[in-house]
């Protein structure tokens, strides 16, 4: 028998009717000691451990914080608006026959929800820019544990900003490599069926793999090799991790180990105050300007006497002194446009690059399914992946690459790849392989990354700010929700959109 009732007002937010009131009712069960609230319940609540189990079944509000609720389709409209974005840049891409979109955010969402919802104003609270995000992510999870058929428990003492951040590090997990839901697709854009001169069948499929230069706050410590620190931060504020708090009391620059002094984030060495001191402060742009000003008149005099004018070059002892972040998001796209997964990489490209890129590729493509592994594999920096590989002391990593060729794209290896390069020349000149070529056109669209890499951009100061685990949560449901308009614009193009089962990708070749 369910009683104490326990009865608090709040607002529920929708799209048929904007804010609504509810009185939002609980009741107890004295055998069980579970409170059953209208979307979970809590069992033995006053326990530090006890936690809120949603149920798995439908129900007409779910809750945002503790006095705001919103239904299933505020939360279908919520991305349908980060949804715009998408398809504003799909458009112009296609068509070229539309501007691009407003960058969407939270905010602005909000802004539109209370503009358009004129029967809330004046009555109820507006929607806000935390309760939007709140919407996205908790609705998002909410789903992705239905099509799991699983239930979500989260710890019922937490703050909300917390409450699910377990919950959302779980589905982080599983989305890396092999977890998105277009892992094994293939259509007529990606997957090719040739004919060799005996003839017998084959397939190849190719993939397409580059960088954007988005990323999320991220420890600022770095060990003796330069390698950085993945642990994530409690707060994107933050500068360092739990592990590495007591490098704030250290001098910034980097190599130097002193104490900071009283009011400043350098030692007493007089080098690398006066590189502090240079850092623009707030209030002093009226004198930046004047001196830029007279440092230019300086220069213009110089100049038409005919004497040599030396401009004032910046330090370059290197110091960190303000916040890092990561350097940029890797993705795998096929070349018909869906996106097999992406990686956060925390250095530059540059600086092992090539190491992880394999990484990044041999998670993607286990060895548990050789079957998902492609034929070809596009990337800029091929030549210098293809040396890494063949470079002695990787015999599994040999293994594994037997099978993928690796060109470079047509643009870069035309614009970045050198002719005295041997080793791009002999492996990575994409006129070495006689499939990518048909009837004089090339077979595969090894632009599919760059394009994608202009959708992914717009989403860079949405990002920016958000921790790691709310970052890598946002970029996977977008790219799943991207990944879905893709399928539905192949189908209608007849170009046959369809899951591989993983039963053939566990065989090493698929027979035809």
């Amino acid at each position: 028998t369910l009683g104490e009732q326990s009865s608090y007002a709040a607002v529920g937010y929708t799209v048929q009717t904007g804010a609504v009131a509810l009185l939002v009712t609980s009741l107890y069960c004295r055998n069980c000691h579970t409170r059953y609230f209208p979307d979970y319940y809590v069992c033995r609540a006053s326990e530090r451990n006890s936690e809120r189990i949603y149920y798995s079944c439908p129900v007409p509000f779910i809750s945002a914080a503790e006095y705001s609720f919103f239904d299933s389709q505020l939360w279908d409209w919520i991305s349908q608006q980060y949804a715009w974005a998408m398809w504003g840049i799909l458009i112009r891409t296609e068509a070229c026959r539309s501007s691009f979109l407003p960058s969407v955010s939270a905010e602005r969402i909000a802004i539109i929800y209370n503009q358009s919802m004129h029967l809330s104003r004046g009555y109820l609270a507006d929607l806000s820019a935390e309760v939007v995000m709140d919407v996205f992510f908790i609705g998002a999870l909410l789903r992705w544990m239905a099509r799991q058929e699983r239930t979500l428990h989260v710890h019922h003492h937490s703050v909300q900003s917390l409450r699910f951040e377990e919950a959302m590090k779980a589905r982080n997990r599983y989305i890396a490599g092999t977890g998105q839901d277009q892992w094994a697709h293939a259509c007529d854009g990606c997957m090719k069926v040739k004919t060799d001169a005996m003839g017998r069948r084959y397939r190849i499929t190719a993939c397409v793999m580059d960088g954007i230069c988005i990323g999320h706050p991220c420890c600022s410590f770095k060990d003796a090799d330069g390698l950085p620190c993945r642990v994530q931060l409690s707060t994107p504020r933050d500068r360092f991790c739990s592990t590495h708090s007591a490098e704030i009391l250290v001098c910034a620059v980097r190599d130097c180990t002193s104490a900071r002094g009283a009011g400043f984030q350098t030692c007493n060495d007089s080098a690398h105050r006066t590189l502090e001191n240079s850092l623009p402060q707030s209030g002093t742009s009226m004198r930046e300007l004047l001196a830029r000003k007279e440092r230019n008149a300086h220069a213009k005099a110089a100049r038409s006497t005919g004497k040599s004018s030396k401009t004032r070059k910046g330090s370059k002892t290197a110091a960190v002194f303000r916040r890092t972040f990561t350097h940029n998001e890797q993705l795998l796209v096929r070349p018909c446009g869906i996106i097999v997964s992406r990686c956060t990489m925390f250095q530059s490209e540059a600086i092992s690059a090539a190491k992880a890129s394999a990484d990044f590729v041999m998670s993607t493509f286990p060895e548990t399914f050789p079957g998902s592994k492609p034929t070809y594999l596009f990337y800029d920096n091929n030549c210098q992946l293809h040396k890494y590989i063949a470079s002695p002391g990787h015999p599994k990593v040999q293994a594994y690459w037997l099978v993928i060729n690796k060109p470079v794209d047509v643009f870069h290896f035309e614009c970045k790849h050198a002719e005295t390069d041997e080793v791009c020349q002999q492996h990575c000149n994409p006129a070495l392989f006689p499939d990518l070529m048909t009837e004089g056109r090339w077979t595969f669209n090894s632009s599919a990354a760059e394009q994608t890499n202009a959708w992914l951009v717009r989403f860079k100061t949405i990002l920016r700010e958000m921790g790691q685990t709310r970052y890598e949560f946002f970029l996977d449901e977008i790219i799943r929700m991207r990944n879905e308009w893709t399928v539905e614009r192949l189908r209608k193009k007849g170009m046959s959109p369809h899951m591989v089962p993983q039963e053939d990708l566990r065989l090493a070749e698929i027979v035809l």
